[in-house]
């Protein structure tokens, strides 16, 4: 389990952290940048891009999700219903399909006919009412991407890609056993977010990758000092892989 975990750090981390740099380096103006687009249902791959097909499309963020009606949101937490008319409304009147962010940075868009790509991300990952799984194995519908990932079953058109932007602390917890309406932490929380990772990130398309070990303002750092932040949560995320499951 604990190479699986550095395989899944390799995968999606450490060949991004340059071209997340490039990325944060020119957010503004719009990157100019040259697309291969292609549509799923054909053969076609064309540069340059296609009608109607924007170079840059969206990409939404989102933190954490309550399924408690009496919960107040914030900056950080939405209600889960408030999530799903969202996904909802950009499916059936936004016409957008989810791609992935490695994609997206390697310059490649692939969407059904006559729909856009769309990129979510999830911040601060991991926590249960982002991604957590049933007993059996399959994700629960109580958290935000487990909600995401029946809908693409009854969607498939929409798709189902999901970046997490993995943020370990020394504090921070899986609340792994669900009681009532809400996730607590129960006994063996660390293979049950080892499990969820993998179940995502190996077999599902939701990829971890690396949050910053703090929140700098970005337009005051160096490069070095950016890949310095990221490197730090890397190694936080591989040490803290070793501690739970092991290393091998």
């Amino acid at each position: 389990m604990g190479q699986i975990c550095q395989k899944l750090l390799q995968k999606s981390t450490l060949l991004l952290l340059k071209q997340k740099i490039f990325l944060w380096k020119n957010l503004t103006p719009p990157l100019q940048h040259k697309f291969s687009y292609a549509y799923a249902q054909t053969t076609d791959h064309r540069g340059g891009g296609l009608a109607g097909v924007p170079a840059n499309p969206p990409i939404l963020n989102f933190h954490r999700f309550t399924p408690r009606l009496i919960d107040e949101e914030t900056g950080t937490l939405m209600q889960l219903e408030k999530f799903k008319a969202i996904i909802q409304e950009l499916y059936d009147a936004g016409g957008y399909s989810l791609i992935s962010l490695r994609d997206y940075l390697d310059g490649r868009i692939v969407v059904p006919e006559s729909r856009k790509p769309l990129i979510l991300s999830i911040d601060d990952a991991y926590f249960a009412n982002q991604l957590a799984l049933n007993e059996d194995g399959t994700p629960s519908n109580k958290s935000g991407v487990g909600w995401l990932y029946e809908f693409a079953q009854e969607n498939p058109d929409f798709g189902f890609h999901v970046a997490m932007f993995t943020n370990f602390g020394g504090d921070k917890y899986y609340g792994n056993v669900w009681r009532h309406d809400w996730w607590y932490l129960g006994e063996g929380w660390e293979n049950d977010l080892a499990r969820t990772i993998v179940w995502g990130g190996m077999e599902h398309n939701v990829m971890p990758y690396n949050h910053l070990w703090r929140h700098p303002d970005l337009e005051q750092l160096a490069d070095k000092d950016i890949l310095f932040q990221a490197l730090k949560m890397m190694k936080l995320y591989a040490t803290t892989c070793k501690v739970w499951v092991g290393t091998t």
